[in-house]
């Protein structure tokens, strides 16, 4: 006759080994698993950033409320003057998220080419103006006409003005109009270019403008990222501690990469702050300014999580990489022992 012992309770041992059991081998599996849980990661990450950029933004909404309108509106038409003096070109544009420094003027070229069909326009406007007028006294016409046609010819006149102020222009500003502040935070960039200043300002302008304009940080980032990876695993087989600036170099190189921009912005917004200090303003608006500067760093230091969550990405995949490669050449070796074993029989 046959007896079961019931067990109800297991030794330590019994436990530890479960759990060992349990968890996931080292392998394919647990790299993917790995990829799966560290996407997520930064999908989290980009969503946060995206969500504190545009609450960021909401905010920079608000504090513009708190600026007098009508001292808004002044220091405005002053730094309108300063960007006159320096020859800086200034257009409106409606989104005050889309305010930006341009360290070269507009086409010039198409000015030039819309610039002669104003004067054509005005030339044939001015004749125009001329006959109707000869019209109005022979037959006693209203003087709207004439009006509406004296408007035109002053729009006309205007719009030349705007494209000769064009092609006499050295630089670029697009600003949402009557927005003091990010018309000061601009031309607090435009010292920094053609010559206007010398030293550390002007190098790390330059830069954050080389590094935006050449595509750099993605690359580098997801680049560094992936061969810190592989290196991670190559070291891994050869049974080999990876070092401390290995793990570390794509994050650092987000953040590296992302300094200059940064910095850049503090500079344009201090030089923005002492333009204000300078214009009179008073101590109410800068003090709203400098809230204003905060929120401002605060929307281009959000790209920064994005980045580092793409070197995350990049290193996981790197060690998938480099499992795929040593199995291969694994796999290649045992081959070719077989087939000269094969031969020797």
């Amino acid at each position: 006759m046959k007896t079961f012992k019931l067990k109800l309770f297991s030794s330590s041992e019994e436990k530890d080994e479960k759990k060992e059991k349990a968890k996931p081998k080292d392998g394919l599996g647990k790299d993917l698993l790995k990829i799966g849980a560290l996407t997520g990661a930064v999908y989290g990450l980009d969503e946060y950033g995206s969500g504190l950029n545009k609450y960021l933004i909401k905010r920079e909404s608000d504090i513009r409320k708190l600026y007098d309108k009508k001292e808004e509106r002044s220091l405005y038409n002053k730094l309108k003057k300063v960007a006159k003096k320096q020859k800086t070109e200034i257009t409106n544009i409606n989104k005050a998220t889309d305010n930006a420094y341009f360290d070269a003027p507009q086409n010039k070229e198409h000015a030039l080419i819309l610039l002669k069909e104003a004067k054509e326009k005005y030339k044939n406007e001015q004749a125009y103006g001329k006959r109707l007028n000869e019209r109005r006294e022979k037959e006693n016409i209203k003087k709207l006409y004439y009006k509406i046609n004296h408007d035109n010819k002053k729009f006309s006149k205007e719009t030349i003005n705007k494209l000769k102020n064009r092609l006499n222009s050295i630089d670029h500003i697009q600003v949402e109009k009557g927005y003091a502040a990010a018309l000061a935070h601009e031309l607090g960039h435009s010292k920094y270019y053609n010559n206007r200043s010398n030293g550390f300002g002007e190098k790390i302008h330059k830069l954050s403008h080389t590094i935006n304009e050449n595509n750099i940080i993605d690359p580098a980032t997801i680049g560094l990222g992936f061969g810190s990876g592989l290196n991670s695993y190559i070291k891994k087989v050869q049974g080999k501690k990876e070092g401390k600036l290995s793990k570390a170099i794509p994050y650092l190189t987000a953040i590296g990469l992302n300094a200059p921009g940064l910095i850049k912005e503090g500079m344009a917004s201090y030089e923005g702050y002492r333009k204000l200090k300078d214009l009179g303003a008073s101590k109410e608006f800068l003090k709203n300014y400098k809230k204003d500067l905060g929120n401002s760093l605060g929307t281009h230091a959000t790209g920064i999580l994005t980045d580092i969550g793409n070197a995350l990405t990049a290193r996981q995949l790197g060690k998938l990489a480099g499992r795929g490669i040593h199995k291969i050449h694994d796999y290649t070796k045992k081959r070719k022992n077989k087939n000269k074993n094969k031969e020797e029989d």
